[in-house]
């Protein structure tokens, strides 16, 4: 069964949902004539929107689903695995953490998958995703879009946050591998496993190139997205920026904040802004 948060740290999660709301409530009043905007959007934008979300969601989930594979040696069907991921989405979106609880449950239950290898899956591919994303506009600030005027110090930012994403499993790996071993207690070899299993990901050369297609075909996609909903909102959303919206997208797909990470991504994407 997954750990439940303490009562102080559900309390506390509630109470950053609470601020978060009233603080994204407050943005939207003081921009509501720019939301006007959004009674005028054409049919045939909106729905190629959604057409790319969805292309969207079919990459990401068979991204999980290859590495998953990978890390369990356990085939799940596509169609299946793509209803789990789905329906995932909605209940991480409505109660934090509910979507993994449910894919964890479901997976053990039917295919036999260990919850540690789930998380190892999981964190493989928020890791390489957000590597990706942030590698490329990382390029872009210095190269092509090197003529916009962003802020002095985002492609530093940018850099240093790429290098941390890139190093973090192999640290924690030697963290783990140092002061986890000899620990009583299952939790501390299933940590250790999925540390390992992290980095061991893009060590296999197949799979390494699976991977990269699908996250270049999630990557483009998803910057797409962001281009195109702004664009239609009449702001003109250069790549670079668009590429660290994705990363942070990426992330609190993941971790969640407060429920559903209401108020948190929108106010994150208003920062970026």
């Amino acid at each position: 069964r997954p750990p439940q948060p303490g009562a102080g740290r559900s309390m506390a999660r509630w109470a950053a949902l609470a601020v978060s709301l009233l603080l994204s409530f407050w943005v939207l009043w003081h921009g509501r004539r720019d939301l006007a905007q959004l009674e005028s959007l054409a049919p045939a934008p909106v729905a190629a929107l959604i057409g790319l979300q969805l292309l969207l969601l079919a990459a990401q989930s068979e991204r999980l689903r290859v590495i998953l594979g990978a890390h369990s040696r356990r085939v799940v069907p596509p169609l299946e695995w793509g209803r789990m991921f789905v329906v995932g989405r909605l209940l991480n979106a409505a109660v934090m953490q509910s979507g993994n609880a449910y894919r964890l449950m479901t997976l053990k239950r039917t295919y036999g998958v260990g919850y540690s290898r789930y998380v190892s899956s999981l964190a493989a591919q928020t890791w390489v995703s957000v590597l990706f994303s942030l590698l490329v506009a990382s390029v872009l600030v210095f190269t092509v879009e090197s003529n916009r005027s962003f802020p002095a110090n985002l492609g530093a930012s940018l850099v240093l946050a790429t290098l941390a994403i890139a190093v973090a499993p192999y640290v924690a790996r030697i963290l783990g591998r140092r002061y986890l071993p000899g620990r009583p207690g299952r939790i501390w070899t299933a940590l250790e496993g999925v540390f390992s299993r992290v980095v061991e990901t893009v060590r296999d050369p197949s799979l390494s190139l699976v991977l990269l297609a699908l996250t270049i075909l999630a990557f483009a996609v998803g910057v797409t997205v962001i281009v195109q909903a702004f664009s239609m909102a009449g702001v003109r959303m250069p790549l670079a920026a668009a590429a660290t919206i994705l990363a942070l997208m990426q992330i609190t797909n993941v971790v969640m904040l407060t429920p559903g990470n209401l108020g948190i991504q929108e106010l994150g994407y208003a920062g970026l802004m």
